[in-house]
């Protein structure tokens, strides 16, 4: 029996548990099931790997590290490890050096609004530039800073 043929009857009989099958026809059929398997593997890798590549950067970016650290599974066994509890981990409250937190104007308009981080982070910004200056003392630092994110 031939490969067409092979692949032919066992899609023709794919539910048929009773009766035999030549090797030639398992075999012809299980090398069609591998070639079919790497091709939409290969698709589907194809398709998914820079959303993938740009998540796993997002993440990595929400714990305050640098895309780099993808990097990290190259040191056997220990890097995998570190790197998964990394992904498995909370990421930084508040925003960071690579924006402003993902959760926090959900959580906030779930709990009933409040002012947005972005508009927190540009007026806790104001008041840190007034302290550094010393226009302004650490105390009302301080309190404005309460104010602000009590808002």
């Amino acid at each position: 029996m031939g490969f067409f043929e092979s692949v032919s009857s066992c899609f023709g009989k794919y539910a048929t548990l009773s009766g035999r099958a030549s090797r030639s026809e398992y075999w012809f059929f299980q090398l069609f099931s591998i070639i079919l398997i790497m091709l939409t593997a290969g698709l589907a890798f194809l398709v998914l790997f820079l959303p993938l590549f740009a998540v796993t950067a997002r993440r990595l970016h929400d714990l305050d590290r640098s895309a780099w650290w993808m990097l990290l599974p190259l040191i056997p066994l220990v890097g995998s490890i570190i790197i998964f509890i990394w992904y498995c981990s909370k990421g930084t409250i508040g925003g960071n050096r690579f924006g402003p937190d993902p959760l926090a104007d959900i959580f906030r308009a779930h709990l009933g609004g409040g002012m947005p981080v972005r508009e927190q982070t540009e007026q806790l910004a104001k008041i840190k530039g007034l302290l550094d200056s010393g226009a302004i003392t650490l105390a009302e630092f301080n309190r404005m800073k309460s104010e602000i994110l009590a808002s």
